[in-house]
Parts: structure tokens; C-alpha cells; sequence
């Protein structure tokens, strides 16, 4: 993967968070996500159906 690329998903990934547009920020990630929650319900796996940030 280029810088370039990279940079790329983490401005998308910034743009989403400060948005909280949940469709933007699933779209950086695949199906089969793992995601480590410190603020909440600490793990999710896949995606979630209609999911809140």
C-alpha cells in the first residue's frame, strides 16, 4: 500500500468519526470486523445492523 492510500483511509476514517455517519466509517472496514470499544460496549463483531455511534 502507498502513503498515499493510507492516508487516504485515515481521513475518511477522521471525516467519518467527526460526522458520525456510521456508512462512511463501516466503509473503510470489511464485513468480519473486530472492533475494540473503550468507551462502550468494549467489542463488536461484524457489522452492525443499523448501527449508532
Amino acid at each position: 500500500m502507498k502513503n498515499g492510500a493510507a492516508m487516504d483511509v485515515l481521513e475518511l476514517y477522521k471525516t467519518a468519526i467527526f460526522e458520525q455517519d456510521v456508512e462512511k466509517f463501516l466503509s473503510v472496514h470489511t464485513e468480519d470486523v473486530h472492533i475494540y470499544d473503550c468507551w462502550g460496549d468494549w467489542e463488536c463483531r461484524g457489522s452492525p445492523n443499523g448501527g449508532r455511534m
